[in-house]
């Protein structure tokens, strides 16, 4: 069976990726692909929330900023009183029956709780199945910042799309495999940087280094409040000298990736080119994710036209978000994912919503890769310097 990779280098110099030849994965790199550093001990609880809650110089209200992408931001605080996906389903269920549905999930805090020990998110039974069943309907992928061998590990569900270390790394279950990565040139320097970490932070109680492959996350939920900024001192230290490394931050955690404009919600528009299914008018996206990441797929929907779909964040609290709906906690997502299944199971057989996951992968023949990708950089070309932000009131 033939394969279909794709490696885009990245530039240093915060330029969008344009296809080359790249290069292979770092042999050290592959080799550490798995590993997860606890380097200063850990704790016995199993599912926790962050505990800190004293405001960090490096953090911004919700209201600052514009997230992790590099577009003006179109978020509004959302009520979830008024917002839930569940108590709004009606209005999913025309647009579930009649057109092709794109299901697409962050993992962590998604489908599964948060935990303290990052190894030990393991995805509830009851929502494996519900995503297998899912993905007998409409295409399902997970869009997470954990490495690709790491989700789909967790997720153990063949039949589904996955991006992992934030859309860095994409593979599909394609008739043909299908294997995308950017900005492969910078593994050596995420391995090193891996390393120096470790050791750095080997004298902090409860921060944890690990490896994503892609990406190098920095858990600081276990330290004590008093030693965050030292873990956050270490991590701008160890980054000093590596021009293509982009900081950033998530939930209790420092995230250093390439530093490109790709992010979760570029990965999204790729993977809808590259199966065909970008700019046709039967076909509805929802993407539902948690962390401040999500946001670069929330805004895809309120500032490309041609992208027909809609957001929902996954939070217990009113949140500033590009996201249209919410849901609570991960038991609310596996209930409106079970409520698409029975929705999708309704459809008729001659309707257009109810064409075959197997048609819809095998439109993968129709886009080469790297033309899909070339459509992608003259989108984002077109969006650069154009809209500003705007924010609505309470909703």
């Amino acid at each position: 069976m033939a394969a279909v990779l794709a490696t885009v280098a990245s530039p240093t110099d915060n330029k969008t990726a344009t296809p080359g030849s790249g290069g292979g994965q770092d042999s050290s790199r592959v080799a550490h692909q798995h590993h997860h550093h606890v380097v200063g001990g850990s704790s016995s609880l199993d599912t926790i929330t962050c505990h800190h809650t004293m405001k960090h110089h490096w953090e911004k209200d919700d209201d600052e900023g514009e997230g992790e992408g590099r577009f003006p931001n179109h978020k509004r605080r959302l009520s979830i009183s008024s917002s839930n996906a569940l108590e709004n389903f009606e209005c999913f269920q025309d647009v579930v029956k009649s057109k092709r549905v794109v299901v697409l999930l962050d993992y962590d805090g998604t489908l599964t709780p948060i935990v303290n020990d990052p190894a030990k998110a393991h995805l509830p039974t009851g929502t494996r199945d519900i995503l297998v069943e899912l993905a007998e309907r409409c295409v399902v992928g997970i869009v997470s910042g954990r490495s690709l061998p790491k989700v789909k590990g967790f997720v153990q569900v063949p039949s589904l799309f996955y991006a992992g270390s934030h859309g860095f790394d994409i593979w599909g279950p394609t008739t043909e495999s299908m294997r995308y990565q950017v900005a492969a040139d910078q593994l050596p320097h995420l391995a090193t940087l891996r390393d120096s970490l470790t050791e750095k932070l080997s004298g902090i109680t409860g921060a944890a280094v690990e490896d994503n492959l892609f990406s190098v996350s920095v858990h600081y939920r276990n330290c004590a409040p008093d030693d965050v900024p030292a873990v956050y001192e270490a991590v701008q230290a160890a980054r000093q000298g590596f021009p293509g490394i982009r900081f950033g931050t998530g939930k209790c955690v420092f995230e250093l990736r390439p530093d490109i404009t790709w992010d979760k919600g570029k990965a999204m528009v790729w993977l809808l080119q590259a199966l065909g299914l970008w700019e046709e008018e039967d076909v509805f996206a929802i993407y539902i994710g948690d962390d401040t990441t999500d946001e670069d797929a929330f805004q895809i929907f309120n500032r490309e036209a041609r992208a027909d779909g809609v957001g929902i964040v996954v939070t217990a609290e009113n949140k500033l978000t590009g996201a249209k709906y919410s849901l609570r906690n991960p038991e609310e997502v596996a209930v409106f994912l079970s409520r698409l299944v029975e929705t999708r199971g309704h459809v008729e057989a001659g309707q257009a919503g109810n064409r075959s996951v197997k048609d819809v992968k095998l439109d993968l023949a129709r886009p080469a890769l790297e033309g899909a990708f070339e459509r992608q950089c003259e989108w984002e070309e077109k969006k650069v310097g154009g809209e500003g932000g705007k924010e609505e009131g309470n909703v």
